[in-house]
């Protein structure tokens, strides 16, 4: 009895950290003719793990993204950018973004 349990807490403490969840974050967006940037900051004492999109929506109605994946150490921050192929034609008119981040 006693080794079943203590297998069960061992494993249980095994697939605690595998288990943790993505957590939305409210990035700081920054919209340009010619860029939309995201900014994720770490106001934690651990690392994170950061990933989502970046996206941005043309004049002309055009929606182009980026994939975002970087590790932000604590007090740290990171950008993600996507890029509009000709901003004197068509620029940029709305940015947001979709990331979610985990800690370590």
């Amino acid at each position: 009895m006693q080794s079943w349990i203590r297998s069960a807490l061992f494993s249980l403490a095994l697939s605690a950290p595998a288990a943790q969840a993505f957590f939305p974050i409210n990035p700081y967006i920054t919209t340009l003719p010619g860029s939309v940037s995201a900014q994720v900051y770490n106001n934690n004492y651990s690392p994170m793990l950061c990933q989502g999109f970046v996206y941005g929506t043309t004049l002309r109605g055009f929606t182009m993204n980026a994939y975002f994946n970087s590790i932000v150490p604590a007090g740290q921050y990171r950008y993600a950018y996507v890029y509009v192929n000709n901003p004197y034609l068509d620029r940029f008119a709305h940015g947001w973004a979709q990331i979610g981040c985990r800690f370590f």
